[in-house]
């Protein structure tokens, strides 16, 4: 009698673990994301900024070809009196994704930069393809 209830135990155990693992592995899995470069159309930027202080930069351009598309970061680069910047998007990647369908825009992403240097600052913007760059500078006064 006593080795039966351990054996009755034993698989009421098993049968526990058993359900707990596939309840787990029935969960839906996020879909992943991939990075990649946004194409950046137009770019508005001030003629002149001050030096050390704060300015806004602000980018249009499309997004992506659905919702399954979005802005992610700007990735920048400074290097005396220029300054490059990657606009950074993610698109999301898996099986079975359901993804409205609008087309995400840029519509005006703003990104606060500020001169540390006097003179022409250039500002260069990366696009995706072979040399694909948006070239704008500012003068920056004291």
């Amino acid at each position: 009698m006593y080795l039966n209830l351990n054996l009755k135990l034993f698989v009421l155990v098993l049968f526990l673990l058993a359900t707990g693992c596939l309840a787990l592995s029935c969960r839906k899995k996020p879909a992943a994301g991939e990075e990649y470069l946004i194409k950046t159309d137009s770019i508005v930027v001030p003629d002149t900024v001050r030096l050390n202080q704060s300015f806004q930069l602000a980018f249009y351009g499309t997004i992506g070809e659905n919702g399954c598309y979005r802005f992610s970061r700007f990735h920048i680069e400074k290097n005396q009196n220029k300054i490059q910047i990657q606009v950074i998007g993610e698109v999301k990647t898996g099986e079975n994704l359901n993804c409205p369908q609008n087309l995400p825009d840029l519509n005006g992403q703003a990104l606060l930069l500020q001169a540390d240097s006097l003179g022409l600052l250039k500002l260069e913007v990366l696009n995706p393809g072979l040399n694909q760059l948006m070239r704008k500078t500012i003068m920056v006064i004291p």
